[in-house]
C-alpha cells in the first residue's frame, strides 16, 4: 500500500486576529465607568492602585489590586474582583445584590472549611 504525502493547508497566523493598536490619548478616568472598553477602547496605566468602593444597603464593598472585599462584620469575605464581576453581572433581579453578598460569604466559608480539611481546588462551585 502506498501512502500519499499531503502538505498542510495554508493557515493564517494568530497575530492576524489581534485587535488593532489603541491610540495614545489623555482621557480623564471616572471610577465605576471606565473599567470597560468604550467604543474604540482605551487602556489607562496608573502609577498607584485605585480603590473602587460600592455600597449595598449598609454593606461596604471595596475593590483594589484585583481583590474585592466585603467589609460587613457579619458577612466579610475577599475574592478576586474578576470572580465577583462575573457573579454580579450574571444575574440581575430585585434584591440580587444582597443575596449575592450572602451567597459569596457562604461559598467562601465552605471553601475555607474544605481547605482546612485538606481539599484544594482552583475553582469555586458557585462559578
Amino acid at each position: 500500500m502506498r501512502r500519499e504525502m499531503r502538505w498542510e493547508a495554508p493557515s493564517m497566523p494568530m497575530a492576524a486576529h489581534d485587535p488593532r493598536l489603541l491610540p495614545e490619548q489623555e482621557i480623564p478616568i471616572v471610577i465605576g465607568l471606565d473599567y470597560a472598553f468604550r467604543e474604540g477602547g482605551f487602556v489607562r496605566i496608573q502609577d498607584s492602585s485605585l480603590i473602587w468602593e460600592e455600597r449595598v444597603d449598609e454593606t461596604r464593598i471595596i475593590t483594589t489590586e484585583g481583590l474585592t472585599t466585603c467589609l460587613d462584620p457579619g458577612q466579610g469575605w475577599t475574592i478576586t474582583s474578576g470572580g465577583r464581576n462575573f457573579l454580579k453581572n450574571k444575574e440581575r433581579r430585585e434584591g440580587y445584590k444582597q443575596a449575592l453578598i450572602t451567597a459569596i460569604r457562604n461559598e467562601t466559608q465552605r471553601t475555607e472549611e474544605m481547605e482546612e480539611a485538606g481539599y484544594r481546588s482552583p475553582t469555586w462551585a458557585v462559578l
